[in-house]
């Protein structure tokens, strides 16, 4: 559909090369807004705003003497590219010394995780979200991924509607 547009934009430039260059240069700039309207118009309306995806894990692991940096720039770095959202709009929180029973243990490690996003959360991207944080999470502080879980909701699919 765009290329339509910018063929249309090309040959009516070509005709206009008698008029004054105030008016050129005037009809260029309403030319490209115009065909920005457009592509904007015919654009998905979740690929127009860029919304911040939010993980919040706890865990009953300690973080007394863990790089929590490192945990949080991988994650970070995971999130953004598996969503397509950039690194700048993620943002995670960490909460450990939690006191989590699974499968009626409360001291081996364990997570809980809830991802919250608008837009872009399909089954694939559930779980290569799931699959991926759940490596991180087993190598910087050693929770099985058998003792990992990960909520992942879309709230835009959830109300119907965007907030």
């Amino acid at each position: 559909m765009g290329l339509f547009f910018k063929r249309a934009a090309v040959s009516f430039e070509s005709h206009i090369s008698n008029f004054s260059p105030l008016f050129i240069s005037t009809h260029k700039f309403i030319n490209k807004f115009w065909f920005w309207r457009l592509k904007l118009k015919f654009q998905k309306k979740e690929d127009r705003k860029i919304n911040m995806p939010c993980l919040y894990i706890s865990t009953n692991v300690t973080l007394d003497g863990v790089d929590s940096g490192s945990i949080f720039s991988e994650a970070t770095k995971a999130i953004s590219d598996i969503t397509g959202k950039p690194e700048d709009f993620v943002m995670v929180l960490l909460k450990g010394s939690v006191p989590i029973s699974f499968g009626k243990s409360t001291t081996i490690p364990a997570a809980y995780g809830e991802l919250v996003a608008m837009g872009g959360i399909t089954t694939a991207v559930k779980r290569l979200l799931i699959a991926t944080l759940g490596t991180i999470f087993e190598s910087k502080l050693s929770i099985p991924k058998t003792r990992f879980f990960l909520k992942v909701v879309d709230v835009s699919t959830a109300t119907g509607s965007k907030l």
